[in-house]
C-alpha cells in the first residue's frame, strides 16, 4: 500500500471505512520502478497506484466518483498561486513521493522544475516549512492536516488555484491476497448498507 496520513488522505479514508472491522492496514511505501514490479509479479494485497490491465484477479473500489485532484501548494505569498505554463515554474524545487506518477515527474522536468524525492507527505511538507523546497504536489485535505500538525496557522499554505493531476478517489485490491477479498467484502456490505439507510 501507498503512503498516507498518518499516511496520507487516501489511507486515512480507507482505515475510517475499516472501522469495526478486524482488518489491520500498514503502509508500504516503494518507488516507482519497484512497485511496478511488486504489481506485475502479484506480491501485493491492495493498492493506491491503480492496477493497469485487464485481469479477473484485480478489482478496484471507489471511495468518490468524484476524481481526486493533486494541486501544488506552496508557502503563502501575497500574489495569486497561478501559471499560464508549466514552465512558468522552471528553476523551483518541488517535493514528490518516490512512488508519484512517472509521467508526471517526466513532464515537470522537462518544464525546468527540479524534482526533489521524499518518501512520505509528511518529510514533504516539512521540507516545505523549512524553505529546502518551493513546492509539494498534494490534495486540499493533507496540506491543512501537515499545516495543523506542525502547529501552523490554517493560511500559512497557498494551494495552486488549478489541479496538476487527477486520479481516481480509490484503491485496487489483489483478489489472491486474502487480507484484500475481506477488506473488499467488507467495504461493499458497508456501502450497501449505507445506501439502504
Amino acid at each position: 500500500m501507498q503512503e498516507g496520513h498518518e499516511n496520507g488522505y487516501a489511507f486515512q479514508q480507507l482505515r475510517q471505512r475499516l472501522q469495526g472491522s478486524n482488518i489491520q492496514v500498514q503502509p508500504e511505501i516503494l518507488p516507482l520502478t519497484r512497485l511496478e514490479l511488486v504489481l506485475k509479479n502479484k506480491h501485493w494485497c491492495a493498492s493506491f497506484i491503480p492496477f493497469s490491465g485487464e485481469d479477473k484477479h484485480y478489482q478496484s473500489f471507489l471511495f468518490s466518483d468524484v476524481p481526486f485532484a493533486l494541486s501544488l501548494v506552496r508557502l503563502r505569498q501575497n500574489q495569486p498561486f497561478t501559471w499560464n505554463s508549466l514552465m512558468d515554474l522552471a528553476g523551483l524545487k518541488l517535493a514528490v513521493i518516490r512512488s508519484r506518477d512517472a509521467r508526471f515527474v517526466k513532464r515537470m522536468i522537462e518544464n525546468g522544475v527540479e524534482i526533489v524525492y521524499t518518501n512520505t507527505s509528511e518529510q514533504s511538507f516539512r521540507m516545505l516549512f523549512r524553505k529546502r523546497i518551493d513546492l509539494v504536489l498534494s490534495d486540499r485535505q493533507s496540506s491543512d492536516y501537515y499545516q495543523a500538525k506542525f502547529g501552523y496557522k490554517n493560511n500559512q499554505l497557498q494551494m495552486s488555484e488549478s489541479s496538476v493531476i487527477e486520479v481516481d478517489n480509490g484503491i485496487s485490491f489483489n483478489l489472491n491476497c486474502k487480507a484484500a477479498r475481506q477488506a473488499l467484502s467488507y467495504l461493499k456490505r458497508a456501502r450497501e448498507s449505507l445506501s439502504k439507510s
